[in-house]
């Protein structure tokens, strides 16, 4: 009698269809005409995690959890370091206004309006300068 092969594509699928869409072995070995014994070996070695089971390529249930426990400490870390750097941002950039009651400083828009009321006073046009704001 002659034995038959399986793809490591077809192993894949039937092992998904125990583990994935939740079917009895009963049942996924019948809707894919196969004996319930193999698929039963292959459902229990990729639950083990035996990389032989499995599709070339495709990572078991234990290096998938590992991997997305990794990328969840990365996405904290790159979200703390990112709160930090809006924190340290805010900051400097309050740091370098000047003070609101400087004498010294005006805005350009209060600059261009100071302009025109002098120039008025000490003229008597009635032209206003175009301005920003």
């Amino acid at each position: 009698m002659k034995l038959k092969t399986y793809t490591p594509e077809f192993r894949a699928e039937a092992v998904k269809l125990v583990l994935a869409q939740g079917l009895s072995l009963e049942e996924a070995a019948q809707r894919i005409a196969m004996p319930k014994g193999t698929l039963g070996n292959w459902v229990s070695a990729a639950k083990r995690g035996n990389g032989s089971a499995a599709a070339p390529g495709s990572q078991t249930v234990p290096e998938l959890e590992a991997e997305v426990a990794r990328l969840r400490r990365e996405l904290a870390e790159s979200n703390m370091e990112r709160d930090v750097l809006k924190k340290a941002t805010a900051y400097f950039a309050r740091e370098s206004l000047p003070a609101p009651c400087d004498p010294t400083f005006l805005w350009p828009c209060c600059a261009t309006l100071l302009t025109y009321r002098v120039v008025v006073f000490m003229h008597g046009t009635g032209a206003r300068p175009r301005s920003a704001c």
